[in-house]
């Protein structure tokens, strides 16, 4: 409540779950029946209810990354929480929906379709691609402008609402 009192500019908020695949979460009696994606979005969902009670217009990101990339089941998001998909291990070599890509397809579709369908009832879903990481592509970025073009008309017709792209390095492309 203090941050977004001291930070009223902002219209989304980020709070993402360390950057830890496969551990991390809790595994007490009680969480322990709750999945990555819904241990995440039950902290996520604690931390809307707050900036609601501030800041009814903002909205609270849950981050669909990693280990929280399937949808919770059992818990649904607050109507101020918007889905952030971040594929970050799919191919780039291929667009999302490249149906000759086995990484990408049927897995990513699927989840991030099934993800937009969990969060039909809160803040419009949001895109966070690694077009442009410097880390993944160890500072050479791949060309690409076909897999970005068809990925952004993807995620239009799969209901994203934005898409946004990690830059990291000190390389300017």
């Amino acid at each position: 409540r203090q941050y977004f009192a001291t930070h009223p500019e902002a219209d989304v908020y980020h709070i993402w779950p360390d950057d830890l695949p496969d551990g991390g979460w809790c595994t007490c009696e009680q969480c322990s029946a709750y999945t990555p994606s819904e241990q995440a979005l039950i902290a996520t969902n604690a931390v809307a209810e707050a900036l609601a009670a501030h800041n009814p217009e903002a909205q609270v990101s849950f981050l669909a990354y990693h280990d929280t990339e399937q949808p919770p089941h059992r818990v649904e998001p607050q109507p101020n929480v918007c889905l952030l998909w971040a594929p970050r291990m799919r191919c780039y070599a291929h667009a999302a929906d490249d149906v000759t890509c086995p990484v990408n397809m049927p897995y990513y579709d699927h989840t991030f379709r099934a993800q937009v369908g969990h969060f039909a009832n809160a803040a419009p879903p949001r895109v966070f691609e690694y077009y442009l990481d410097a880390v993944l592509f160890k500072s050479v970025l791949p060309p690409m402008p076909g897999v970005i073009q068809r990925d952004l008309r993807y995620y239009r017709d799969a209901g994203a609402h934005t898409v946004q792209a990690l830059l990291t390095g000190d390389h300017p492309w």
